[in-house]
């Protein structure tokens, strides 16, 4: 499933500066941009300098963007397709702001399905200093798969740090923290914690995709526990979000897979109990962390 159409969302309005600016690039995009630019160049009889002008812009800016010299500021491909009805998004191969790396244009692949659910279980956004931040925490062989997939996802690199008897990970790129908080609509700060759900983009999409989601977020939320008492195995699901432990139930439920919910205090639970269940979960939905995956096996 492309994300093409919610990227001008990506543009707020406290992007006043060029190097604010969230920019697109691509193959063809700078050919595109040209015919739309002689359009608007015809229906308003204005010259190229007059145009650039009119947006406050140089002439020379203008041309770099014509030739694909520079990339193109998302709030100007907005106003040129709503000018001119030429559909620029499609273009659009990666989004950077100024001094960053380039990252691709999002595709909502099962991959990145799955990042999204981690994200949602032990991620974080944050802008502080002027640095916009993503960050997951988590153990050291579920991070090298998550690095991997932003690899192959968004083709950023990053790198693995420990930090005290943790691991972490952190993403210092406004692009990909405005793809999370205005596109899936994932809260930023503390505000996460209590408010994050599935996000809308994901639960209309079909149920053996939206699994990628639910295995994300267990492999990182989640736990399992055995008992050695009842000699019983439970998959937990603990968080203070009454919305979001609702859609790990649905989600289970719409699987067919045998859960319950439970409040204990200002927790909700959900649980799945019993070996079969828990492996039918690994067989349906399945697991990327060793830590589910080694505790299973007691």
């Amino acid at each position: 499933m492309e994300l093409t159409k919610h990227l001008y969302n990506l543009h707020k309005e406290e992007d006043k500066t060029w190097r604010s600016w969230i920019r697109a690039n691509g193959k063809n995009l700078g050919k595109k941009f040209y015919q739309a630019l002689n359009t608007i160049k015809k229906s308003e009889n204005k010259n190229f300098q007059v145009i650039a002008n009119e947006f406050g812009i140089t002439y020379k800016m203008l041309q770099e963007w014509i030739h694909g010299n520079k990339a193109i500021p998302l709030w100007i491909l907005k106003i040129f397709e709503e000018k001119t009805g030429f559909n620029l998004r499609d273009e659009i191969d990666f989004l950077k702001v100024y001094g960053s790396q380039d990252i691709k244009k999002p595709t909502l692949c099962r991959e990145y399905i799955e990042v999204i659910g981690r994200h949602c279980g032990d991620g974080s956004c944050s802008f502080y200093n002027g640095t916009y931040r993503v960050n997951i925490k988590e153990t050291k062989s579920l991070l090298k798969q998550h690095k991997k997939d932003l690899k192959n996802i968004l083709g950023i690199n990053i790198k693995i740090k420990k930090e005290q008897r943790t691991y972490l990970i952190n993403v210092d790129s406004k692009v990909y923290y405005r793809i999370l908080t205005e596109i899936f609509k994932i809260p930023s700060g503390n505000e996460k914690t209590y408010k994050v759900k599935e996000p809308l983009l994901i639960k209309k999409l079909s149920i053996e995709q939206r699994k990628y989601f639910l295995r994300g977020l267990i492999d990182t939320d989640g736990w399992i526990y055995y008992n050695k008492k009842n000699k019983s195995f439970m998959l937990g699901f603990k968080v203070v979000n009454k919305n979001l432990a609702k859609d790990v139930y649905n989600l289970f439920k719409s699987l067919e897979i045998n859960a319950k919910k439970k409040n204990k205090g200002k927790y909700f639970q959900v649980e799945v109990v019993g070996k079969k269940n828990i492996q039918k979960y690994l067989q349906v939905v399945g697991s990327k962390n060793n830590r589910v995956l080694n505790k299973f096996s007691v």
